[in-house]
């Protein structure tokens, strides 16, 4: 009897332990999350993300912390959108902007259903023409604004309503 206690035991506790692949990562509860507070353009920006899901239902979140260490920032972006399962289930249609102000680094995480959407090209060019210099100036209010106002503008243009059963996945 003291053996199978134990075992239950055991068994509750390896059922409810946290992930370890989550440890450190922030639970999102608002389309923005600004844990440095440098987005003077929260509002604009939490507007932005909340016309994107009413008019496609994509999901796109906006997280500024100060480091992700010890994780990388694509290894931190990564889990805090599987973590906070960003986008409608079975249309994995979410996308997270991760600004990191300690390094001055972007990363955006996109799911499976915008992949055809949001492509590296188009971030890397975003990026480099409306996000870069700002980050460079410690203007993350206007970076951040910037990328949520045209990745924004790109999703309502270009998303068809990608469902996971389609061939693109």
């Amino acid at each position: 009897v003291v053996a199978m206690l134990i075992l239950a035991g055991f068994a509750i506790w390896s059922y409810f332990r946290p992930d370890p692949r989550f440890e450190g990562i922030p639970k999102l509860e608002y389309y923005v999350t600004d844990e440095v507070g440098v987005l003077y353009t929260y509002y604009e920006v939490e507007d932005i993300s909340y016309t994107v899901d009413v008019e496609t239902s994509c999901e796109m979140a906006v997280l500024v912390v100060n480091s992700t260490l010890p994780r990388s920032a694509k290894e931190f972006a990564l889990r805090t959108f599987q973590m906070n399962e960003i986008g409608k289930e079975g249309k994995d249609n979410g996308v997270l902007i991760l600004i990191v102000t300690s390094t001055r680094e972007w990363k955006v995480e996109v799911g499976y259903g915008l992949e055809g959407v949001i492509t590296p090209t188009f971030l890397s060019q975003v990026a480099t023409d409306y996000v870069v210099p700002y980050l460079e100036q410690d203007d993350y209010g206007e970076g951040v604004y910037n990328m949520a106002l045209i990745i924004g503008a790109e999703i309502e243009d270009r998303y068809q309503g990608s469902e996971s059963g389609d061939p693109a996945f």
